[in-house]
Parts: C-alpha cells; structure tokens; sequence
C-alpha cells in the first residue's frame, strides 16, 4: 500500500499580484463581540497562495473497500506590498480534513459510480477575537464517470454550534 505518502489534494498555487478595490478594513461578524473598531492597514494589492497536500493513513478498511485519509489546505492573503504595516498577511485560512473514501464501481444511469467519500473539514483563521472566524462541515463525494466525462458532486453540511461559541453564525448565506 501506499500509506503515510504524501499526495497533492487541492490546487496548489502563487499568485504573485492579487487586487482589490474593495478590501475590507473593518472585518465583522454578527457574533457578540466579534468587530473591529481600529481599521485595518490593508493594501489593494497583495499576493496569495494555496498550499494543499494529503495522506492515507489507513488502508483496506471495511472489508478492503475503504481508506481513511487525512489533508490540510492552507490559503494566505499576504500583504506583500505594505511596507507602511511590516508586509503582514491579512488572512490565513487553516483547512485540516479528515476523508473516509469507499471504492464503488456500479452502474448508475449510464454512469460508473466509481467513489463515495465521507468527509469532516474544520476551517478556521487562527485569529482571536474579534477577528476570529471558524466553522464545521461533514460533507459526502460522489465520483461518476463515463468515458472522459468525470462527474464529482459535493454536497455538505455545516455542523451547527451554539450561539455562544459561534463566530460564523452567517457564513451559510456566503458559503454554500
């Protein structure tokens, strides 16, 4: 087998200049106590980057039909060209998963069922208050194909939290 290998999952990229004309000095959530009050020093122009990268970390389980695998994305927005505020990044997204995939291969219309994965995503920005944002989501994948048509659909579910603990409680009318 190939655990603990470690495999690209999501596009990884450099984007050297990124603009904006709408940037968002005062980021806030309708979270108690969850907005800024300071603007933030932010530039229009800044760079991002996406690093993306997973891992099975078990193998051959449920009767070897299944694989348990674990990823992590990250997404920073880096103000590269703000010397003014010491080039910081803006924003930096943390994305660990954890992916139970299960091999198929029926008939379905047409169409080769080929994959069923199961999935839980925690995305969080690693911030404080107030500017800390985070959520949950399971999710289930579905893997058709036919020829060279690929057919992926992913639908998910935000895990919902208290109205205490919430710091996302509309990123549903964002994301989704």
């Amino acid at each position: 087998g190939h655990t603990f290998h470690t495999l690209p999952d999501l596009p990884t990229y450099f984007l050297p200049v990124r603009y904006s004309d709408r940037s968002n000095t005062l980021p806030h959530s309708p979270a108690l106590n969850h907005a800024t009050v300071q603007p933030l020093s932010i530039e229009s122009t800044e760079a991002k980057f996406q690093l993306s990268f997973k891992t099975k970390v078990w193998e051959n389980i449920f009767h070897g039909n299944g694989n348990l695998w674990l990823a992590y994305t990250q997404q920073s927005n880096w103000q590269m060209y703000n010397g003014t505020a010491s080039t910081p990044f803006r924003e930096t997204d943390y994305e660990p998963e954890a992916i139970l995939a299960f091999r198929t291969n029926l008939d379905v219309f047409g169409l080769r069922w080929r994959l069923s994965n199961l999935g839980f995503v925690h995305q969080s920005n690693g911030q404080a208050d107030p500017l800390s944002r985070s959520w949950n989501r399971l999710y289930t994948q579905l893997g058709l194909e036919r020829g060279k048509f690929r057919l992926f659909v992913r639908p998910w579910w935000r895990l919902p939290e208290s109205a205490a603990t919430d710091d996302n409680p509309d990123i549903g009318s964002y994301l989704g």
